[in-house]
């Protein structure tokens, strides 16, 4: 689903940031492919992105910078578009089954699924450049669109541009940006 997104807001000369890029670095390979972007892409576990950049260079997508971050940790600038299907599985949820018993940084979102989302968006406004849009992956059987907008609408500073829903899964991406201010506002 981000990828079709990500189709439709990547641009020429953008500068992208892919969040939890994971261990094979997927969307910033699509990404770099199909547009002439600066890609940074960055994740907490050093394998995944060494595993990463192998998958990069086989696809002839060497520009990619990756990085080992904690989401913004290890990130300057500001950037156009950053993208990330962040882990949103509740931990009692993803406790409870059997193959995701390991790297659970790969899927655990805390206790409502959003513990990763709430600290993506209180801090990715300072990374968006002014007309820039961060697209936020979260499934819906997982949590809530009920809860996905409350959490967005709370994020101060930032709007919901969009939702852009899947019809074969409860897979969305949330289009998120800049507030912006009416005309009619002073």
């Amino acid at each position: 689903m981000l990828r079709k997104v990500i189709r439709r807001y990547a641009r020429d000369g953008q500068r992208v940031l892919d969040i939890g890029t994971g261990h094979l670095g997927l969307l910033a390979v699509f990404c770099a492919r199909i547009h002439n972007v600066h890609v940074v892409a960055v994740d907490v576990n050093e394998e995944f992105l060494e595993n990463a950049r192998l998958v990069a260079a086989a696809s002839g997508a060497t520009a990619i910078d990756f990085r080992k971050s904690d989401w913004f940790s290890n990130v300057d600038g500001t950037f156009d578009l950053v993208f990330g299907n962040v882990p949103y599985i509740p931990t009692e949820v993803g406790s409870s089954c059997q193959h995701l018993d390991t790297f659970p940084e790969i899927w655990d979102g805390g206790h409502d699924g959003l513990a990763h989302a709430r600290c993506i968006l209180a801090e990715v406004k300072s990374f968006l450049n002014p007309e820039g849009v961060m697209l936020l992956g979260i499934n819906s059987d997982y949590v809530p669109r009920s809860e996905t907008l409350d959490l967005v609408r709370a994020s101060q500073g930032l709007d919901l541009k969009e939702i852009v829903k899947s019809w074969i899964s409860a897979n969305e991406v949330y289009v998120i940006g800049h507030e912006t201010r009416s005309a009619f506002e002073h």
